[in-house]
C-alpha cells in the first residue's frame, strides 16, 4: 500500500480496517507508525489512556518523540503533532469514559501544535457553545517536570501537558480514577469531574 499522509488520507484511499499504519505527513522528516481508527472517517490516534498504572510523568525528550505502545496506552509525540498539524487542518476529537458510566465525546474544531522552538504551544479554536475546556489553554506552551513553561504544574500533577496558571482545570494526561485510591494529579476535563476511567485523543482532517 502507498504511504499515507495520515489516517484521514488512508480512509479516503479506501482503507477501512482499524490498526497500525505507517504515515508521513508533508511536513515530516520521516515516516512513523500510528494507530488509525477507521469508523466512518480516518482518525489518527495521538493519545490513548486506558490503563490506570500507565504514567505520563515523562521528560521533555520523551514527550517530543512519543512513548508507550501504539496499540495501547501511548503519546504520539509532540514533534509528530507539529508535523501533522502543519501539514493539514485537523479537528481534535476527545473521548472520555467517566466513572458514572457512558462515553462522552468532545470536539475542538481546529487544533494546531507549534514547533519545539515555540515549546510546542497549541492553537485551539472552538465552535460557539462548545464544551471543550481546552479553549482556555489557547497559546499555552507544553510543560514537563524537567522543562517548566507554566508554573510547576507538570511536577505538581505528575504529567506533561499544556498548562495555564491553574494547573488543574483540563488535563487528559493525569492519572486515571481508581476506586478507593487517593489520586494526586487526576485526569480531568470540565464539565466532567476528576473521576475519569479512560481518555482518547484523535485527529480528524477538516476542510
Amino acid at each position: 500500500m502507498q504511504l499515507i499522509a495520515d489516517c484521514s488520507d488512508g480512509f479516503n484511499e479506501g482503507v477501512t480496517k482499524t490498526g497500525l499504519y505507517l504515515i508521513k505527513p508533508k511536513a515530516a522528516s520521516h515516516p512513523f507508525e500510528v494507530k488509525c481508527v477507521m469508523n466512518m472517517t480516518g482518525q489518527t490516534v495521538i493519545q490513548w489512556h486506558h490503563n490506570s498504572s500507565f504514567r505520563f510523568n515523562k521528560t521533555w525528550a520523551e514527550f517530543r518523540t512519543g512513548f508507550g505502545n501504539r496499540d495501547g496506552d501511548h503519546w504520539i509525540g509532540n514533534e509528530k503533532l507539529f508535523w501533522l498539524t502543519q501539514s493539514r487542518n485537523f479537528s481534535l476529537m476527545i473521548t472520555i469514559k467517566p466513572r458514572g458510566g457512558g462515553i462522552r465525546n468532545f470536539n475542538v474544531s481546529k487544533f494546531i501544535v507549534l514547533s519545539e522552538n515555540s515549546s510546542f504551544a497549541i492553537r485551539v479554536y472552538d465552535a460557539p457553545g462548545s464544551q471543550s475546556c481546552l479553549s482556555q489553554y489557547n497559546g499555552t506552551q507544553f510543560t514537563t517536570f524537567d522543562r517548566v513553561n507554566s508554573a510547576n504544574c507538570a511536577a505538581i500533577n505528575g504529567s506533561g501537558w499544556w498548562y495555564n496558571s491553574t494547573c488543574s482545570d483540563c488535563n487528559l494526561n493525569g492519572r486515571l480514577y481508581r476506586e478507593n485510591a487517593t489520586i494526586i494529579g487526576p485526569a480531568i476535563w470540565n464539565p466532567e469531574n476528576d473521576k475519569i476511567l479512560q481518555t482518547e485523543m484523535t485527529l480528524v482532517e477538516t476542510t
